[in-house]
């Protein structure tokens, strides 16, 4: 993309502008890069969805943009796009259509909508897309295996959750949930 470069280049003055879930992602990020992780990663990179057009009355109706919190270079030279967002339920709905929109447009882009969800993973990020809940199978699972949801924080990580769950880790900077395993639940 033409507009990394430039995206990156203006990353350290763009990250006291944002919000703190993005902020809390663009460090994990710069993190990542100097570890060497990740090859890189620009902010705020606009995708155009549609041009602009005139109506059949002769105006003009604006184009529809799309604007991407990241788009990360993996060290496989492949790019991925993430938005970071508060939870499953701030997932606005404007966001999911122009995501639906703009891999249409170009079905190999892998498009993520994540989340941290500190009540089950602590600071760890989550793949929130397509509107799953995940944060609901985690307490159903926790429900069944201690009888009753303890409120509040159970303190457990991914670590923890693995015996339960098949997670891919993209490059050490999400999770995304694959699949349920199988496992009765403990006796005694």
């Amino acid at each position: 993309m033409d507009s990394i470069a430039y995206y990156s280049k203006n990353a350290n003055m763009m990250a006291s502008n944002l919000i703190q879930k993005q902020r809390d992602f663009y460090i994990k990020l710069k993190r990542a890069k100097s570890l060497g992780r990740i090859k890189g990663f620009a902010m705020q990179v606009p995708f155009n969805l549609q041009e602009d057009f005139l109506d059949f009355r002769g105006g003009k109706v604006e184009d529809i943009n799309y604007i991407a919190d990241f788009v990360i270079t993996l060290n496989s030279d492949e790019e991925i796009i993430v938005d970071t967002k508060g939870s499953k339920n701030t997932t606005e709905e404007s966001a999911r259509i122009k995501q639906k929109l703009l891999m249409y447009k170009d079905r190999e882009l892998k498009i993520y909508f994540i989340a941290k969800l500190p009540k089950f993973l602590g600071d760890t990020w989550v793949d929130i897309s397509k509107g799953y809940d995940f944060s609901g199978k985690l307490r159903n699972k926790y429900t069944r295996l201690n009888g009753k949801w303890k409120h509040g924080k159970p303190n457990w990580e991914v670590e923890d959750w693995k015996e339960y769950f098949e997670f891919d880790n993209i490059a050490g900077l999400f999770y995304i949930w694959k699949a349920t395993k199988k496992v009765k639940k403990k006796k005694g």
